[in-house]
């Protein structure tokens, strides 16, 4: 999974089952052979468990994530609302670390900032 790219894996099982589902249908209707039937099948669920095994690596975004950018419009005003809770928790679920680099001397700022991402 690349960094920063939430896939939306729902969707996808989705599509799976759907084509369980009709390859069932072909099967019962009597236009595939069960050879076919059962091979297509394993490698249905194969990518079934695939997916669900990745969807359960995935991140979550958290439901302030989502209220502030379903809120296209006006994302400060959203963001300012939220309690401090909620902001720490978008923040906490969207950044992986902070690193922070040399520091000329005490009381400097620091001359690099990293921020990693989910």
């Amino acid at each position: 999974m690349s960094q920063g790219k939430i896939v939306d894996y729902k969707n996808k099982i989705s599509v799976i089952n759907t084509k369980l589902s009709r390859l069932k249908d072909l099967y019962v209707d009597g236009l595939l052979d069960k050879d076919t039937y059962k091979k297509d099948y394993v490698r249905l669920q194969e990518e079934l468990g695939e997916l669900a095994r990745l969807s359960m690596q995935q991140p979550t975004v958290p439901a302030a994530m989502n209220r502030i950018l379903s809120d296209v419009d006006d994302f400060m005003l959203t963001y300012k609302i939220l309690p401090k809770i909620k902001k720490r928790e978008l923040w906490q679920s969207l950044i992986r670390s902070i690193e922070l680099g040399e520091r000329p001397g005490r009381g400097k700022p620091y001359t690099d900032i990293t921020v990693k991402f989910y």
